[in-house]
């Protein structure tokens, strides 16, 4: 067993620590990091399917959000890391959807989910093989705008959620709405680095006063109800504030 290794554990501990160190000045910690520090026995989830239970939470909170949307139908939506591309399926099948960007950085996934764009379904109009952060940073996307974002566990990965919520503020309508989902401790100041799950588990106060300081407003949070307890997987859909809307309208 390679944890059995001579300072296996001492290189382990060390990783999560300068992870975790908030004065370390990191701004954006690749997972490739961690795979590197443990001999990659750490390796990102290539499987498309994803728990049936997620999937129908995050559905049923946007399609309640959408509910108080003076928009009915023809959204056009950026998926961020597609995964399994469920939820747009389910949206393509209600008939909600008139565009669909997909933006995916493995590439099995991506591959999947292209599949689903042939034939009935058209899950997807496009999906790019990039990863998230490279897309949101792309100067030349950001003449597109959406009535839907959703970026599923896309702030898994990051210490900084601040870029994710500026940079999403681009590619949003003024009446958008945003969807995040990511891991939640309440006892943790702010976030840890998790080494079981080689995830970012946040305080959801921390992200909602994040999100609130940078220009967005809380639709509707809630928990994703799990088997297990700890972490809990939140939902939060945001919506610009209405003075930085009107602003960016004038």
């Amino acid at each position: 067993m390679l944890a059995n290794r001579p300072k296996f554990k001492e290189e382990a501990t060390y990783c999560v620590r300068v992870i975790n160190n908030d004065t370390c000045g990191l701004q954006f910690v690749p997972i490739g990091i961690v795979t590197h520090k443990l001999n990659q026995t750490f390796e990102l989830r290539t499987d498309p399917k994803q728990p049936k239970q997620d999937c129908n939470a995050v559905y049923d909170s946007l399609k309640e959000a959408l509910e108080i949307n003076e928009k009915v139908f023809n959204y056009n939506m950026l998926d961020l890391g597609c995964c399994s591309g469920a939820i747009a399926l389910k949206m393509r099948k209600d008939q909600l959807l008139h565009f669909v960007l997909g933006v995916e950085a493995n590439k099995n996934l991506a591959d999947y989910c292209r599949k689903l764009s042939i034939g009935p379904e058209h899950v997807y109009n496009n999906v790019i093989n990039q990863d998230g952060k490279l897309f949101l940073d792309s100067k030349a996307q950001t003449n597109m705008k959406f009535d839907i974002i959703m970026a599923l566990g896309c702030v898994n990965y990051s210490i900084n959620p601040e870029f994710f919520l500026t940079k999403l503020k681009t590619y949003i309508n003024k009446d958008g709405l945003v969807i995040l989902t990511f891991f939640s401790k309440e006892e943790i100041h702010d976030y840890i680095f998790d080494i079981k799950l080689e995830v970012f588990l946040y305080n959801q106060n921390y992200i909602a006063e994040t999100a609130t300081k940078h220009g967005w407003q809380i639709v509707k949070q809630s928990n994703i109800a799990r088997k297990r307890k700890k972490p809990s997987e939140m939902i939060m859909i945001l919506k610009l504030n209405e003075h930085y809307a009107e602003s960016k309208s004038e």
